[in-house]
């Protein structure tokens, strides 16, 4: 009496199986989503701290803003940060994203991604961001430090300005000199400066007669540093006298060699009776191996987009490349035996102690590596021996699970005909 199952019973319970753990997967990644909305919500709705102390008043948080008005000093930092009441002296300010819309009667200092000034400084100005833009009712009555990547000057700047950037954008009035460092400059139609214009930069910008009168225009050759250039070639010339790069790369070759015949020498010493079946699988179905390993293996990495479409299960990517990853390593150690002990027992050599088990795999490791220095044929032998071994695992896993449930079957059917 046959009990095995009908295959179409057993391909049914893989489907079930197989979205059973889909639907688990979804779950867990969707109880992830909601934990990390709920910290990431938690963070940003923490309390502003603020302290004041001889007048001065020290304020920091997610959106960070002076808690009264009149300050002596201010200190102001967070990650977007606004500062909507004035203040008597001086400001420093440190954020993310920095709107400066109340009047500082003294020095103004900050630093920041985004800054936008749109009010009256009384001192002067230092600024250091990667884009800063003072709007048009702006106005700084002292000298304007900047440096950034851009920086637009709509407002009026009183006294001197001295600006690092990539780009300048003049659009309002300097009155003092103007010395820009930089790669270009530009003039709205309301520019002007009225003192010595000066510019660093790599070719000689036009200036119109509007903004400023020709003998009060100066320009010289500034070329940007080849800082990381020179870096780049500098580290590398200093670690080339340090290791010499031919024991760099042995050194990796060779360690990379002997961690792949650790992880087989531990597979095939903790655990031989099943490297052996695994082996004998393989060998008997080659062609069944190479197609359930085809299968099995676009199978596993088409659950990536699967995982996109779903949304929820993006954070499960990671996992399901690390795995995939971690599949294809044993089999393709896997396959390389299999291989090796197919060759050395077309030659007669034998294999029944640990040590000729040993010294099949290291052999046929090492010459399956070698095989990757021939193009396109070493690699397709190397790919065919890494699919071999994922069928191998499919199959055994496919057995074991048709085992246990052919096993359950019977008892069921026999159950039934006991109660009839």
């Amino acid at each position: 009496m046959d009990r095995s199952l009908p295959r179409w019973r057993t391909a049914a319970n893989a489907i079930v199986a197989f979205f059973i753990t889909l639907v688990l997967a979804c779950l867990l990644a969707a109880a992830l989503v909601a934990i990390f909305a709920f910290a990431l919500s938690a963070s940003r709705t923490a309390a502003a701290a603020s302290l004041e102390h001889g007048g001065d008043i020290y304020a920091s948080g997610d959106d960070a803003d002076a808690p009264q008005a009149g300050a002596r000093n201010l200190f102001l930092a967070g990650g977007g940060v606004e500062l909507k009441q004035p203040v008597e002296r001086d400001a420093h300010i440190a954020g993310f994203d920095v709107d400066v819309e109340a009047n500082v009667g003294g020095d103004l200092y900050v630093a920041g991604a985004i800054v936008n000034l749109d009010a009256a400084v009384g001192g002067d100005a230092t600024v250091a961001a990667f884009r800063l833009r003072t709007g048009s009712a702006s106005a700084i009555a002292g000298n304007t430090r900047a440096a950034a990547r851009t920086v637009v000057l709509d407002g009026t700047l009183s006294g001197a300005a001295l600006v690092t950037a990539e780009r300048l954008e003049l659009n309002g009035v300097v009155e003092g000199d103007l010395r820009f460092a930089g790669r270009t400059i530009a003039f709205g139609p309301d520019a002007r400066v009225g003192g010595i214009l000066t510019a660093q930069t790599p070719h000689e910008p036009t200036v119109p007669a509007s903004v400023a009168a020709p003998d009060r225009v100066r320009h010289e050759l500034f070329v940007p540093s080849d800082f990381a250039e020179r870096f780049g070639k500098g580290a590398g010339e200093a670690i080339g006298l340090a290791v010499p790069t031919w024991w760099m790369i042995g050194g990796a070759v060779a360690a990379f060699l002997l961690g792949l015949v650790l992880v087989g020498v531990l597979f095939l010493g903790l655990a031989p009776r099943t490297v052996e079946a695994l082996r004998t699988d393989a060998e008997r179905h080659v062609w069944r191996s190479l197609g359930y390993g085809l299968i099995g293996l676009s199978t596993l990495l088409g659950l990536v987009p699967l995982a996109v479409i779903t949304i929820v299960g993006l954070p499960l990517i990671p996992l399901i490349l690390l795995l995939a990853g971690f599949l294809a390593f044993f089999a393709y150690l896997l396959g390389v035996y299999v291989f090796a002990h197919r060759v050395f027992r077309s030659f007669g050599a034998g294999h029944a102690t640990m040590a000729g088990r040993l010294r099949t795999f290291v052999i046929g490791l090492l010459v399956m590596l070698l095989l990757n220095v021939v193009p396109i044929l070493g690699w397709l032998i190397n790919a065919l021996a890494a699919l071999v071994g994922f069928g191998a695992l499919e199959m055994r896993l496919i057995k074991r699970l048709g085992g246990r449930s052919a096993a359950a079957g019977p008892r069921g059917g026999e159950a039934a005909a006991t109660t009839l």
